[in-house]
Formats: C-alpha cells, structure tokens, sequence
C-alpha cells in the first residue's frame, strides 16, 4: 500500500472510530431516556439526563472539528464543484447540530437545577436530534466512500 492510500485508510479507520464514539455517546442519553419513560419522566431522572447529554454534546463538538479541521471535509471539497457543495452542506449542518445539542443541555441543566421533570418536548427534541445525526452520518459515508474511490483512482 502507498502513502496515499494509507493515510486514506487511517483517515476512514478514524472516522469509522469516531463515528462509533458519538453512537455510544447516543447511547449513554438513551439509556437515561429509557429509564424516564419508564418513571414516568421523574424530575431526578432530568438531573441525570445532564452528564450523558453533555457528554454526547462535548464529544459530537470534537467529532465535528475533527471532520473539518482534520481536513476530511476540505480535501473531500477538492474532488468536484458537487462534492463541494455536499461538504458545505454537510459542515452547516455541523453548526446547526451543535445549536441544538447546546440548547438542549442548557435545558436539561435549568430543567435539573429546578428538580423539574424531563418535559416529553424536551424528549422529542433529542429523539429528532438523534435521528438528523444518524440520516447526517450516512450522508457522510457515502461522502467518503466516494472521497476514497476518487483519491484511489477508480474514478475518471
């Protein structure tokens, strides 16, 4: 294997990995989420809902420089104009994610901070948040399956 073709594989290997970390971070909230559906949203359960969400937050913020300060997403913007575009619509996305996980920490924090229980909207909001992560993540995939066949030579 040439040098290219590593850092390829090393780039698609990180990312696999980072994609696998924000799952679990998904997880954590989720399992928390699980327990207040079946207490009926109990006001404790919303101050435990703060750390995995934070967690999750904190860990989707590194993902993302990554995605874009690594490079991933400028070298994958050099392929074509379209390919551009996808990254920047990939990248705002980013932002917009990061918005709403801000939002919803801030929420559960006062939500906990006044023994409230974790209000079903609140809920909604981080399912919706999930499942845009999940419908971004593949649109990242297929992204950079197509970065690798490009920067390997199977495309003309």
């Amino acid at each position: 294997m040439n040098a290219p073709e590593e850092k390829i594989e090393s780039l698609a290997n990180r990312i696999a990995r980072e994609h696998r970390e924000v799952r679990q971070a998904i997880e954590g909230v989720q399992r928390v989420l699980l327990k207040a559906s079946q207490k009926e949203l109990a006001a404790e359960l919303c101050s435990e809902l703060v750390r995995p969400l934070t967690a999750f937050r904190d860990h989707l913020r590194l993902h993302f420089e990554f995605e874009e300060d690594g490079g991933i997403m400028e070298r994958a913007g050099e392929i074509s104009e379209g390919t551009k575009r996808k990254c920047e619509e990939l990248v705002a996305q980013h932002r917009d994610f990061l918005a709403r996980a801000d939002e919803l920490v801030e929420a559960t924090e006062s939500l906990a901070a006044s023994n409230s229980p974790v209000p079903a909207g609140v809920i909604a909001r981080i399912d919706q948040l999930f499942t845009s992560l999940f419908q971004h993540e593949h649109e990242e995939n297929v992204l950079f399956q197509h970065l690798v066949y490009e920067d390997l030579g199977g495309g003309d």
